[in-house]
């Protein structure tokens, strides 16, 4: 699994250095509430472009997800709260001497109980 991610790495730079090799134009953009213009390298422009994409569309897809981590999060403090409560309890069944555990009455004593 190594080996691939190494892999994918390597042909992924391969390509956008090759791209950046090739766009190594200059163009000028300019802002338009802003005065004046910038001269930048073509590759500059595309791949800032492209790395702004990226993290402005993970800010949304981490946005969209608060909820989901959120119930996450309450589930987990909930499971944890019930696991401490059932170690308890398992604890102090382990200390309670055996005279004291209360068996169950069997379905016969309760039809017997019943009918009277």
């Amino acid at each position: 699994m190594v080996l691939l991610r190494w892999f994918i790495t390597v042909v992924i730079t391969i390509a956008v250095l090759g791209f950046t090799l090739s766009n190594l134009e200059q163009v000028d953009v300019q802002l338009t509430p802003f005065t004046g213009s910038y001269t930048l390298p073509l590759y500059f422009l595309i791949l800032g472009s492209v790395a702004l994409g990226f993290i402005w569309g993970g800010l949304l897809v981490w946005l969209n997800t608060y909820p989901q981590r959120r119930d996450g999060q309450k589930a987990k403090k909930r499971v944890d709260k019930l696991e401490k409560e059932l170690d308890e309890e398992r604890e102090k069944k382990k200390n309670t001497p055996p005279a004291q555990i209360l068996e169950s009455p069997s379905r016969q004593d309760y039809l017997e109980n019943t009918h009277d």
